[in-house]
């Protein structure tokens, strides 16, 4: 049988569960340090294993694990010459054979053990190059005319030939990357190109080898294959290829080392067309699956099962092959369109990337004279190879040295790592706060702002200021008090900031509330909601042609020279320039110049004033708008609540954790809806900083991307979660999350297993910065809300929860009801991954893989601990003790109809007594674990005013006689409010419990 909601979490979470009482996270024993030692943990980081929202034996979106080994070979060192020229020279004598023999028939969908088609594996290395000899036989047919052509994301080929795959520092990633890449080596013996695909409207969705890919990098250095039994070929053996790949790092991995040990990803493919594949490592055909497909894919580079190749055999002495492509791809990366102020992709031999006004002009200039100094050697006959090997080392030296033009903070190759979340409490500048800390709520003020501005500079760009950037004038406002408004104005940029803006003419339309709005109140104002029944007026958004996303060509994403959208004819965007605002930034910028400009027109005409309040937003919005709808509260203090549905990266979502490969059952929870594979479902992670930068360029600025190393960006930190340096990040997005308090709401709204977009990871950001609103004073609680659809067992997850418990909650939240049932606000109080839905129902996934909210906030202590920030507390924060005769534990009883003397005593750190301050009693009785409405304590003394405490200087302590006579027997939860600080926003709650009888 099904539990009901309640019983459903109280077995879950192991506790009963009370309305206003947060749900602690699991723990381990007491004391003992998270040891990383969890499957999927930061020690096991792996996204390659995993196949989303596929399951070989059901139909259902639970993605599962591909375990089967990866195939193992060593390549042997080589200090003669190899000529690829597919004949197997006397050198391929001294490398092992290894077999390629696993047989799939020509559509990846089953083995086909019978096919004839096979072959060896032979590896040599001189230093830079890794070389290949791959031998075919059993291939009964000639198929070695022709060009192929690949055309599509997954490939079948029009003739026989060999695919190769590396992953040239063997990380595992099962996404497209800047490091893993694919191409087709067919069988013609003149073949002047190897093949593989690009999408040329997603320019990052592709193999690194080819030209036309956003990071393209000639790491293919030679290639030939025989044509079928050439004369050349070993007796029997049908097809000869042979391959040459550089291994080198380059950009901020230049000094990668090539020495025994060392390992490449690699996987070769025979194709014997219409007939079979025929793989070294793979031995399921499932593993290199991508949409609906097993074949061979180029746009996204699956590496779930490809085999490692570690070098030997090199005696630590004998001389490497010279090689200046390190220079060379520096340079080229330097000339291209991917360094501002270049164009191409840095091959063409026309222009160069030394324009570029990005970098420090130190490092520039260094960077320019050592392309100069190498350019000037590399072709020279006269020329030494120390001084050839000299002139490298200083442009790849010249090249990591490259800083950011903009100093105001430091550039990111200068910050240090903190792989766990980075403290809200402590200051980037130390000078500030007490001793760098927050110690107050003042001082939090003047850290969210400073974490406000370090997200502008690092991340989003900055959000022009009205009077600074801008001003806006009313031009229409002729609303008379019916129907719908609509207000125009005229926005004219200052251009003190910016170049070249334009005036632009605004129109707002605005959707007056149906229903819901109490007597003489004015409506907040809703940006993307639909809550007009529940008493919120309705602006749609994003605006329309505002800022678009999906700018992924280089045309759309870099400009012509400009982007297109209001905002950018206002503040416009060049970007060889260090003032760069993204389009997520530009459309968080519509919100705060439409409530400029409502706030004008409400001011000028008390029709509107009375509708509408501009003082008091929401903003909302799902996917890419629920990124901008958090973007937009985050960064405008009138925007008091936030819905963001399925945000994920550059919303909620920290850069520092992702969730690949963990595992859940949330059978028997309010999550599962009784749907199939609840109870063995598989994360396959959120978008990471490299997947969002490449897939959409304009959602982060270009100095964000100087976070992921050139020429790895998905290089895995060690001791981290996520890869590409974001550890240098001085902020995570739960900091930005946290910016919302004391005073402002965020609810999270997607499906349970919308994973791509944010689910656990955008759920553990919240809870995380719900510490912060309990810190400050206020119930986390009352201000963090989870609206979590269920499990979607199949189609695309990617959705949102019902909006009605929203409107709901908003209605309450802005008008004082309560409108929202307690199972409705049960729900919303609850965050599924906080469930005990891990390591066999056990644990939650926060300790069962990330160590806890602890350990997540820095603690050293281990998941049961409180050193984390997390658990931090004002030094100045009051010391709250109940006194007798009720009981802190709950255990008080009384005979109803007497007098219970409440109180309770405040002191500072030192035990001295506060006093002054004002406190409240309310009271709300509990039945069938549910707390009732709150109402007003009656006192049986004359020296209180209404529910108000009185403070004995002689006893130091706060005091009220409740009266019980209008209460019944039952239990009833006792609610104390107080305010410690009248300039502070911050209401504290204490809450007991005691039973008359």
């Amino acid at each position: 049988m099904r539990m009901g909601l309640r019983g459903a979490l109280t077995a879950m979470l192991g506790l009963a569960l009370l309305p206003g009482i947060a749900a602690p996270a699991a723990t381990a024993a007491p004391g003992d340090r998270y040891p990383y030692d969890q499957r999927d943990d930061k020690n096991f980081v792996s996204n390659t294993s995993v196949l989303e929202r596929f399951s070989p034996d059901g139909g259902d979106n639970r993605s599962y694990k591909v375990n089967t080994p990866r195939a193992q070979a060593s390549a042997r060192f080589t200090a003669g010459p190899i000529a690829v020229d597919a004949v197997k020279e006397a050198a391929w004598d001294e490398a092992d054979a290894y077999p390629i023999g696993n047989k799939f028939n020509p559509a990846m969908t089953a083995a086909a053990p019978g096919a004839t088609a096979e072959g060896t594996l032979r590896l040599l290395w001189d230093g830079p190059m890794l070389y290949g000899l791959v031998e075919v036989t059993g291939d009964t047919s000639a198929s070695d005319a022709g060009t192929p052509n690949w055309n599509t994301a997954s490939y079948a080929p029009n003739m026989d030939g060999l695919f190769v795959n590396m992953d040239v520092f063997n990380d595992k990633w099962g996404l497209e990357t800047d490091t893993q890449g694919v191409f087709f080596l067919g069988a013609n013996p003149n073949a002047a190109s190897a093949a593989s695909f690009n999408n040329a409207g997603i320019p990052s969705l592709g193999s690194f080898f080819n030209p036309n890919n956003q990071d393209y990098s000639p790491r293919l250095a030679a290639f030939k294959a025989s044509g079928y039994d050439a004369a050349t070929n070993s007796p029997g053996v049908n097809y000869t290829y042979e391959f040459a790949l550089q291994m080198e790092g380059w950009g901020d991995d230049w000094d990668r080392p090539l020495v025994n040990g060392t390992q490449v990803g690699l996987e070769v493919a025979i194709y014997d067309q219409n007939h079979s594949f025929t793989y070294w490592s793979k031995t399921d055909y499932n593993a290199g699956r991508e949409g609906n497909s097993n074949l061979p894919n180029s746009e996204r580079v699956r590496n779930r099962d490809w085999g490692e190749v570690t070098l030997a055999g090199w005696d630590g002495l004998t001389p490497f092959a010279y090689s200046g492509w390190r220079a060379d791809e520096d340079i080229r990366f330097w000339n291209s369109k991917s360094n501002p102020g270049g164009s191409g992709n840095g091959t063409a031999g026309t222009g160069d990337g030394d324009g570029s006004l990005v970098w420090t002009a130190a490092s520039k200039d260094r960077m320019v004279s050592a392309k100069a100094a190498y350019l000037a050697v590399k072709d020279n006959p006269d020329a030494t190879r120390v001084e050839k090997e000299a002139a490298v080392l200083a442009v790849c030296q010249a090249f990591a040295g490259l800083r950011w033009a903009d100093t105001k903070y430091p550039d990111p190759h200068d910050l240090p790592v903190v792989n766990t979340l980075p403290s809200v409490w402590e200051f980037f500048d130390k000078s500030k706060g007490t001793n760098g800390m927050v110690t107050s709520e003042a001082e939090w003020a003047e850290r969210k702002q400073e974490i406000l501005d370090l997200a502008q500079f690092y991340e989003y760009g900055y959000k022009p200021q009205l009077g600074v950037d801008y001003t806006v004038s009313v031009v229409a406002n002729d609303y008379g008090g019916t129907g719908n408004a609509t207000v125009t104005a005229k926005v004219t940029p200052t251009n003190v900031n910016f170049a070249g803006g334009v005036e632009q003419t605004v129109p707002i339309s605005i959707t007056m509330p149906a229903a819901g709005v109490p007597s003489g109140q004015a409506a907040p104002i809703s940006f993307g909601g639909s809550w007009t029944g529940n008493g919120i007026a309705n602006i749609a958004f994003p605006v329309a042609n505002w800022a678009r996303d999906g700018m992924r060509t280089d045309a759309a994403a870099w400009g012509t020279p400009n982007r297109a959208g209001t905002f950018y004819a206002l503040f416009p965007y060049s970007r060889n320039s260090t003032v760069d605002v993204s389009m997520e930034m530009a459309n968080a910028a519509s919100v705060s110049i439409y409530l400029d400009i409502l706030e004008h027109a409400a001011a000028a005409n008390p029709a509107l004033a009375a509708k509408i309040d501009p003082s008091r937003a929401v903003t909302k919005g799902f996917s890419i708008n629920g990124k901008l709808a958090f973007l937009a509260g985050v960064f405008d203090e009138r925007v008091k609540a936030v819905v963001a549905g399925g945000a994920g990266a550059t919303g909620p979502a920290n850069w520092r954790y992702n969730a690949q490969g963990q595992a859940y059952n949330f059978k028997d929870t309010p999550f599962s809806g009784g749907n199939p594979g609840a109870e063995q479902i598989v994360a396959h992670g959120t978008e990471g900083p490299g997947n969002s930068y490449r897939h959409n360029r304009t959602r982060e600025t270009e100095l964000f991307r100087h976070f992921l190393p050139y020429g790895h960006m998905y290089k895995h930190e060690d001791g981290s979660y996520g890869y590409g340096s974001f550890g240098r990040l001085p902020f995570d997005q739960t900091s930005l999350v946290a910016t919302l308090a004391p005073d402002r709401a965020i609810i999270i709204d997607t499906n349970l297993n919308d994973y791509n977009d944010g689910a656990a990871t955008d759920n553990m950001s919240l809870s995380v910065a719900k510490s912060v609103w309990n810190a400050l004073g206020v119930s986390g609680d009352d201000y963090v809300k989870f609206n979590t659809g269920n499990y979607v067992a199949s189609g695309d997850p990617h959705g949102a929860a019902s909006p009605v418990v929203e409107g709901k909650y908003l209605h309450d939240w802005f008008y004082g009801t309560r409108t929202l049932t307690e199972d409705e606000a049960d729900r919303l109080n609850t965050d599924p991954y906080a469930l005990r839905v891990s390591n066999g129902q056990t644990q939650s996934p926060y300790d069962y893989y990330w160590g806890g909210y602890n350990t997540i906030t820095g603690g050293q202590d281990g998941i049961s601990g409180t050193d984390g920030w997390y658990y931090y507390e004002f030094p100045g924060n009051p010391v709250f003790d109940i006194l007798p005769p009720v009981r802190s534990d709950g255990s008080g009883v009384f005979k109803q109809g007497s007098t219970v003397p409440v109180k309770f005593r405040l002191t500072d750190r030192t035990g001295a007594a506060i006093a002054g301050v004002k406190a409240v009693l309310t009271i709300a009785e509990i039945k069938n674990g549910k707390a009732g409405e709150e109402q007003a304590a009656v006192s049986t003394s004359g020296a209180v005013s209404g529910n108000a405490f009185r403070y004995d200087g002689h006893e130091g302590l706060y005091i009220f006689n409740l009266s019980t006579k209008p209460l019944h027997e039952g239990t009833y939860r006792l609610t104390i409010q107080y305010v410690t600080d009248p300039n502070s926003k911050a209401v504290r709650k204490e809450s007991v419990i005691v039973r008359l009888r």
